[in-house]
C-alpha cells in the first residue's frame, strides 16, 4: 500500500518510533547535503520498505509545518534545511509506525475516529473553505482523504499506545523503595 501523504499531519512523540523501527526498512538514509539534486517533484527522497516519499510529499509536509516554525520570524537557509531534515525523519518514522500497525493488524479506524479526524481538519481550513473545495483543488477524492486520515489516526494511536506502555513500565519500575535506595546510594549527587 502506497500512502500519498498529501495531507500530512505530523504528530508529537516521534522519539517513541525507535520501538517500531526495523533497521533494514529504510533504503534511503542519507544526510540532506548528500542527496542528489532533485529534478522533479516526483523524485524519491526516501523509500521505506518500498514505500516512496517523494519530493512533492516532503515539500507539502514542510509547508504544512512552516507557519509553526517561523511565527514572527524569518527562516534562515540553515534553519530551513534542519526543518526539512526533521520533517523527512518524521515522515519516515510515521511510515514505519504505520507498517508496524499493518503487520499487527491494527491499521483500521472506526467511522467515529474518521469523523473526529475530519472535524479536526475542517477546523484548520481557511474561512469559507470546505473539505470538498480543498479536495477538488488538490485533485483528491474522499477516498484519498479517508486513506490519509486513516494513516494519520493509526500513527497517532500507535504512538499514544507506546507512550502509555512506556509510562506504565516506568511506574512499575520506579517505586518508592527504588527511589529511596537510589538516593541512599547516590547521596554525593544530591549535595
Amino acid at each position: 500500500m502506497s500512502m500519498s501523504l498529501k495531507w500530512p499531519a505530523l504528530t508529537a512523540g516521534m522519539l517513541l518510533t525507535a520501538f517500531f523501527i526495523n533497521s533494514t526498512a529504510i533504503s534511503a538514509e542519507k544526510k540532506a547535503e548528500d542527496l542528489p539534486l532533485i529534478r522533479s517533484v516526483k523524485d524519491a527522497v526516501a523509500s521505506v520498505d518500498g514505500d516512496v516519499i517523494t519530493e512533492e510529499g516532503l515539500r507539502i509536509a514542510v509547508n504544512s509545518i512552516m507557519p509553526m516554525q517561523s511565527f514572527h520570524t524569518t527562516v534562515t537557509d540553515t534553519r530551513y534545511k534542519a526543518i526539512r531534515k526533521k520533517t523527512l525523519e518524521d515522515l519516515i518514522n510515521s511510515k514505519l509506525i504505520y507498517k508496524y500497525a499493518v503487520k499487527n493488524k491494527r491499521d483500521k479506524i472506526t467511522d467515529k475516529e474518521f469523523n473526529e479526524s475530519r472535524k479536526k481538519l475542517e477546523k484548520r481550513l481557511r474561512k469559507g473553505d470546505t473539505i470538498e473545495k480543498v479536495l477538488e483543488r488538490s485533485h483528491m477524492t474522499m477516498d484519498d482523504l479517508r486513506e490519509d486520515l486513516t494513516f494519520n489516526a493509526v500513527v497517532e494511536r500507535e504512538q499514544k499506545n507506546a507512550q502509555e506502555r512506556i509510562k506504565k513500565e516506568a511506574e512499575d519500575l520506579v517505586t518508592d523503595k527504588y527511589m529511596r535506595d537510589y538516593y541512599g546510594k547516590n547521596l554525593d549527587k544530591f549535595k
